[in-house]
């Protein structure tokens, strides 16, 4: 009799665990760019859905791609902007990162008249920043919902060109505060744009230096504890960061409830109205340059004569 012997193999395959994959170098010139490419990962293989990835202390730069009906998802499951790591904006298009983390680190803009689009989420870990620079129009729209609890800065580098930041989302889970320097401005349609009432009284919860508050519809700010902050940070490369302006466009009617502070002044522009409707204590002077600027009893302080 013969017996026959079978031998069975398996071939088992592990499932891959998730990893956190790090940046080893910088994108170091177009068209490099390890958003969507292996280059400059530790495990250099193009970034994947299970995985999450750091920047750590170095420079991505976004696709470099002018077309603005190309767009781009960010594969991994989370993008964290290290402490000293930086983005540099080089896509016309939609970027969507839908779970991003700004954890110390400063987004560049980096295109010529062109606007930088950021879709997704966006969690605020540690005080971070957008930077803007250059004598030519480069905006930062945010379609992003902004999350967390530290402070989140947007730098105005030139005054030769107004730049625009526009924040788009309901931002209630964002409860840090929004520093804005520089000769551009912030366009928002609602006050839950600039995140949650604070839990206290903080007087610079949106600090102004230079920036004008732009409105094209009617709204009210009026939680409780938002103060708004009206700064002087004059430097060699934004001498004009100083005090700021609200444009109120389109005949709306925009209501300040909320204390305005500081030494800074205050300019009124735009065919709307303005409408201040508590006791505040900036320093600097007021101006109306266009509009309407309507004043409750005390709204105005005595240090704070209108110029025209």
């Amino acid at each position: 009799m013969i017996k026959r012997v079978i031998s069975s193999v398996c071939l088992c395959v592990a499932a891959a665990g998730a990893a956190e994959v790090s940046m080893t170098a910088g994108d170091a010139s177009s068209p490099t760019s390890s958003f969507n490419t292996g280059t400059n990962w530790a495990d250099r293989l193009v970034p994947v859905a299970g995985n999450t990835y750091k920047t750590a202390g170095y420079g991505m730069r976004t696709p470099y791609d002018m077309n603005l009906t190309t767009n781009y998802i960010f594969a991994g499951d989370r993008l964290t902007l290290s402490q000293g790591g930086s983005i540099l904006w080089k896509t016309a298009g939609f970027i969507t990162i839908n779970d991003f983390v700004m954890d110390g680190g400063v987004i560049t803009h980096g295109n010529d008249n062109y606007a930088a689009r950021l879709a997704g989420t966006v969690t605020v870990t540690r005080a971070s920043s957008f930077s803007a620079g250059e004598p030519n129009a480069r905006d930062f729209i945010i379609y992003s919902s902004l999350r967390g609890s530290s402070d989140l800065t947007f730098k105005v580098l030139s005054t030769t060109t107004s730049k625009l930041v526009s924040l788009m989302a309901d931002n209630s889970g964002f409860s840090g505060k929004l520093i804005f320097q520089g000769a551009g401005k912030l366009a928002i349609g609602a006050e839950e744009n600039l995140g949650t009432n604070p839990v206290a009284f903080t007087a610079n919860q949106l600090d102004f230096a230079g920036t004008t508050l732009l409105a094209a519809n009617s709204l009210t700010l009026d939680d409780s504890n938002r103060g708004l902050y009206l700064n002087v940070l004059p430097t060699s490369t934004a001498p004009n960061a100083t005090g700021g302006v609200f444009e109120v466009n389109n005949a709306a009617t925009v209501t300040v409830a909320c204390v305005i502070s500081g030494p800074g002044s205050l300019t009124k522009r735009g065919n709307g109205i303005l409408a201040l409707t508590t006791n505040n204590t900036y320093t600097g002077l007021t101006k109306v340059e266009a509009g309407t600027l309507s004043l409750n009893a005390g709204a105005l302080p005595a240090t704070a004569h209108p110029l025209s």
